[in-house]
């Protein structure tokens, strides 16, 4: 995938309250920093976005990945690439997901602010609204007002070294 991607109304209702439900019982860990699972985790947060993800034809070469990493923002990240931090940090070697990944659980309809950037592309965040673009895309949040829930992930296909 070399492009961005946005999907509205990405979960149907009992998909979309059954995600609320395990964001509920998963958003302190999601909100703490960086969380590893591979596929054969119980983890339910990132499954229950993923499958749906998966299961759309044209994006079936997501079936094979080693894992993926999953978080939770409640501020606006700066400028930055998702990356291996550690294998940058550690040997200066840039290494990327297989793409990055947002689905926005829930934004107040008078959230200011809050958009996704990437140089070309501004996205303005909306409940179930799930935002893909390719790997090595640098990107940011617009500083905001209100509440944003917005849940990050990264499919990789190896394993980054930070969880090796």
């Amino acid at each position: 995938m070399n492009n961005f991607e946005i999907y509205d109304d990405f979960l149907l209702e009992e998909e979309y309250e059954r995600l609320k439900e395990c964001y509920e019982e998963s958003k302190e860990r999601l909100r703490n920093g960086y969380c590893w699972h591979t596929w054969d985790e119980p983890e339910k947060v990132g499954k229950i976005i993923l499958n749906k993800f998966k299961a759309s034809p044209h994006l079936s070469s997501y079936v094979v990945m080693s894992g993926y990493e999953i978080w939770s923002n409640l501020h606006a990240p700066s400028w930055h690439l998702d990356k291996d931090e550690d294998l940058y940090h550690q040997k200066n070697i840039l290494e990327f997901p297989k793409s990055s990944i947002v689905y926005y659980l829930h934004v107040d309809e008078d959230l200011k602010g809050g958009e996704l950037c990437t140089e070309d592309i501004t996205v303005k965040p909306k409940t179930n609204r799930l935002a893909v673009f390719s790997a090595g895309i640098s990107h940011k949040v617009n500083e905001f007002e209100g509440k944003r829930v917005a849940i990050s992930i990264n499919p990789w296909m190896q394993i980054p070294l930070a969880y090796r």
